[in-house]
């Protein structure tokens, strides 16, 4: 059967035509030239691409054959996956005019696309009259429902397992929230030091992620990493990453030697081949003596005593869970009443707006000097706000995740 053109003109001239009934897949070896007299007088619809043409439920009394365009037929929406294609030649709304019920899907244009137009009764007293249409009507109604039932178990069970997938990543956003110590104030019964962190994620469940927790009595632990990937795989990186943080870094042993047994741990649980950069503070809130390790993460920025913040040029060891044997340099700082450290993840300098133009880490400089902010708290919120503000209606490309510390009060 020979098919007519997508590139057709709308409405469809066929008026000139008289083989155009024989490309009707319905009329096949059925089209006299009384039934080809009578399809010629009946009305045809253009559709726009997208429109929406059938919806379920939809009272209807027609066959539509298309002439041109492509038309697709979902099920519980007009964005529900595809479960069936009508292409040129083909019929829909047969099922309607034979039990007299509505439609039971939705059909929408593909592209542009034209309709011809045949109402029930025209159909019952002229058309079916001719023993060779029944015979072809019949064959394409259980073509089509052989079709359409595959298609719609297929359908179905895509959306099942979309549905089931959308749960299991809901859970797992719980557990990796979980997994972040209650905020956004962090070690809020420790004295002496202010800890605000904000994360933002791309996908339901993220790579970064940041912690805080307590060694003793006088030590506390603070980090935030990056892990490589987005989505599940990343998330369950990320939970192993900080588990095995806590697990290694809770001692007050030498700070070095327990970010290489955390490495180590890391790297023998990767069979996936993923790595996180971070950076690992370890403080003493009583007399402010800092142990600070970078892997392989930006540079955090300092503030002495409320002043301008600056990058600190760290030694940058290599990421975890990449190499076993990795050693680990620790920078060593004397924090005095008000200096400020803001740490972040990539998401935050390498955040892009409409020209894409990064933010930059000379424009977080700008900012955090320039607008002198009361608290840590309040420090967080303003690089966030700047942020959303630079990129506009741009999508976030990365998670982005930050973490202000402060020591003791601010010099007057």
């Amino acid at each position: 059967m020979t098919k007519m053109s997508d590139a057709d003109r709308l409405p469809i001239d066929i008026s000139a035509d008289p083989n155009f009934a024989e490309r009707l897949d319905l009329f096949r070896s059925a089209a006299t030239a009384t039934v080809s007299e009578i399809l010629r007088q009946c009305p045809q619809q253009n559709l726009k691409e997208g429109e929406t043409f059938l919806e379920p439920g939809q009272p209807n009394h027609h066959i539509y054959f298309l002439l041109s365009g492509r038309l697709d037929i979902r099920l519980k929406s007009p964005q529900s996956p595809i479960a069936d294609t009508i292409e040129i030649g083909d019929c829909i709304g047969e099922m309607s005019i034979i039990d007299g019920e509505p439609t039971s899907a939705y059909v929408v244009a593909r592209v542009d696309s034209c309709v011809l137009l045949v109402h029930e009764s025209v159909f019952w007293s002229k058309i079916a009259t001719e023993s060779e249409a029944v015979r072809n009507l019949s064959r394409v109604l259980a073509e089509r429902m052989r079709k359409r039932n595959e298609a719609t178990l297929r359908a179905l069970e895509k959306e099942i397992r979309l549905e089931q997938l959308q749960k299991e990543l809901g859970a797992a956003y719980e557990i990796q929230s979980g997994m972040l110590p209650p905020g956004p104030q962090l070690v809020r019964d420790v004295d002496n030091i202010d800890v605000w962190a904000k994360m933002s994620v791309v996908k339901s469940v993220g790579g970064d992620f940041y912690d805080a927790f307590r060694i003793n009595e006088d030590k506390v632990c603070i980090a935030i990493g990056d892990v490589s990937g987005k989505g599940m795989p990343a998330a369950l990186f990320m939970v192993r990453t900080m588990t095995l943080l806590r697990t290694e870094l809770n001692s007050t042993d030498e700070f070095g030697g327990l970010m290489s047994k955390f490495n180590q741990a890391l790297c023998d649980t990767n069979i996936a081949h993923m790595f996180a950069s971070l950076i690992v503070l370890r403080l003493c809130t009583k007399t402010g003596h800092l142990e600070c390790i970078n892997a392989g993460h930006s540079p955090f920025l300092f503030s002495s005593g409320g002043g301008e913040f600056r990058e600190i040029d760290q030694d940058r060891g290599l990421i975890a869970g990449v190499i076993r044997d990795s050693v680990y340099h620790v920078e060593k700082m004397q924090l005095n009443a008000g200096d400020r450290i803001l740490m972040y993840t990539d998401g935050v300098t390498e955040a892009r707006n409409a020209e894409k133009k990064f933010f930059g880490l000379s424009r977080l400089l700008l900012i955090a000097n320039q607008n002198q902010v009361s608290n840590t708290q309040n420090l967080v919120k303003l690089v966030f706000d700047k942020v959303e503000e630079f990129t506009g209606p741009i999508p976030a490309s990365d998670d982005t995740t930050l973490v202000a510390l402060q020591f003791g009060r601010a010099r007057a």
